[in-house]
Order: C-alpha cells, then structure tokens, then sequence
C-alpha cells in the first residue's frame, strides 16, 4: 500500500502550477493525447506491474501444491505424471494482478497452462471454452 501511494505521490507531482498535466508530460508517461478515460489507474497498474517479479518455487512448494490437488490437473482433472514436466498456473494470472499465494496456485499439465495461457480461468467464457475442447479429445 505504501509503494502505491509513492506511486500516486509522483504522478501528482507532475501536476502543472493549474493543477492538470500537460501534453508534454503525459506524452513522456506514455499516456496518448487527448488522456483517454482511467489513464492514471491504467498508469499506476502498469507501474505495478512492472515491479513485481515472478517467484522461482521450491520444489518443497511445488510438491506441496501438487499434493493439495490430489496430483491432478487442475484444468483437465488428468492425473500428473510427476516425471512429465508440470506447471503452477495462477487462478488469477500472475500478469492480472494474480499473486503467488497457495490459494491462487493449482497443477497443471504443461500443455493445459500452454493452452490456457493468461486466461482467468474463473472467468465463464474460458468454461465453455475448455469444456468444448475437452470434448473434442
């Protein structure tokens, strides 16, 4: 919440003396004129994001995230092959502001997260999306 408001804090102090943002400012922020509606939340998301850095898991995490899904996939519902290469897929993607909590962490299937790419997989779309697929096997 901190690295939020120094975020917030700069943003406002490349407010001109009448208190909006110039051209020349935004432009140099990367915000396209005319500023279109939400650039400063869209800003200090990418901002956000761009700060956070992937976590490397122990294989002591990995195993302990495999262990509480039953060894399963979570997209297929296959067991994994623990000698396959498998994935940790976040619920909510890491690059959505997905965080690395055991929560947020399922198993997949190489090729099911490859598949699923930065999908949110709560999403109903994706469901009728997957299951189609699914099908299709």
């Amino acid at each position: 919440m901190d690295e939020l408001k120094k975020l917030i804090a700069q943003i406002e102090a490349l407010k001109s003396p009448e208190g909006g943002y110039t051209k020349e400012v935004l432009m140099s922020l990367g915000v396209p004129w005319p500023p279109p509606k939400g650039w400063k939340r869209k800003l200090i998301k990418q901002a956000k994001a761009m700060k956070r850095e992937r976590k490397i898991f122990t294989s002591l995490e990995r195993k302990a995230v495999l262990e509480s899904h039953g060894s399963t996939c979570y997209l297929c519902q296959r067991p994994i092959d623990l000698k396959a290469l498998w994935h940790i897929d976040h619920v909510v993607p890491f690059s959505k502001g997905g965080d690395d909590d055991m929560a947020n962490l399922r198993p997949t299937h190489k090729v099911c997260n490859e598949l699923k790419g930065t999908t949110d997989i709560r999403s109903v779309q994706f469901a009728a999306a997957w299951n189609k697929r699914a099908g299709a096997q």
